[in-house]
């Protein structure tokens, strides 16, 4: 689990990032007021931490969950939502400098929801690669030892092949000669 929310702090870190770079360096859209770089860049790791914090809230990493599916993404979705709400709570209430551009929203709303479901679906297929290594390295220790045992097998002296005639009638004659048996 840790691995998962560890992941997913990085794609929102890097969702982020791609958004800030794809509003004011891509040319894509273009910058009419101008912007101030240390106010964004002061700003990214607390909304990093509010949007994570926003996807546990909607119980995106709980125990036993698969990395990737349906529920994963609509949390992912749901999650992202409810992070852009709380930023925009945060900055109507904060009115102060600075001014935060609002074509930057829907950029960081479709870039980080887009990096963290493509990291998850990263993980989820290195994860199910490591469980079918581990389960080669399983069956490839297990035709090891099944030769093994071929070996030892061949090793160890075997039966008579002739069968021989047993004496059941005389079977308890020992008994007899010694007495009781108990």
């Amino acid at each position: 689990m840790l691995l998962v929310m560890g992941a997913d702090l990085g794609a929102i870190a890097l969702g982020l990032l791609f958004a800030y770079w794809f509003r004011f360096f891509s040319r894509f859209v273009d910058v009419n007021k101008g912007f101030h770089e240390r106010d964004y860049f002061r700003a990214l790791p607390w909304v990093a931490v509010l949007w994570f914090i926003s996807l546990r809230l909607e119980n995106l990493y709980r125990r036993n969950s698969k990395i990737l599916d349906m529920n994963v993404i609509r949390r992912i979705i749901t999650g992202s939502i409810l992070a852009v709400l709380i930023f925009f709570a945060f900055a109507f209430y904060e009115r102060r400098e600075p001014q935060y551009s609002r074509a930057l929203v829907p950029i960081v709303f479709g870039s980080v929801v887009s990096i963290l479901i493509l990291e998850r679906i990263v993980l989820d297929q290195e994860v199910h690669a490591a469980i079918l290594r581990q389960r080669g390295d399983a069956e490839g220790h297990a035709a090891d030892r099944r030769e093994q045992d071929r070996e030892v097998a061949a090793a160890l002296p075997r039966e008579q092949e002739q069968p021989c005639d047993i004496d059941h009638q005389g079977a308890d004659h020992e008994d007899h000669r010694h007495g009781s048996a108990i």
